[in-house]
């Protein structure tokens, strides 16, 4: 995963390793990043294994390793800030289908928001 700064193509490494760092986005305030991990780059319903992907965070400059947000043994994907940049969006089948949760960004309990079925 890297950035680039605009005004002078400057790449800085955010990290890799040998799993899919996938679906980024910027906080709100541009001073982090939110990404999906894992090397299943897809939802796949009721799957449970090593590929799962969680959700990581990672200081935008880089200066610190990404830090593991979800350790759910399913599929995390499509993190999103919400606009107060204290929560994570994103869609998990925790509930055993594919459905939008909140996740406090500092740790805490994840909230569903919707209920599909």
């Amino acid at each position: 995963l890297y950035t680039m700064r605009l005004e002078d193509g400057r790449i800085r490494e955010l990290g890799r390793d040998e799993q899919f760092w996938q679906a980024p986005a910027y906080s709100p305030d541009g001073k982090q990043v939110v990404f999906s991990r894992g090397s299943a780059g897809w939802a796949r319903k009721n799957y449970r294994g090593t590929a799962n992907p969680d959700l990581y965070v990672v200081d935008a400059d880089g200066k610190t390793p990404a830090r593991r947000l979800t350790s759910f043994n399913g599929t995390e994907l499509w993190p999103m800030w919400m606009p107060d940049g204290k929560h994570i969006l994103y869609m998990t089948d925790l509930d055993g289908m594919g459905n939008l949760w909140k996740l406090p960004i500092k740790g805490g309990k994840p909230t569903q928001v919707t209920r599909q079925k």
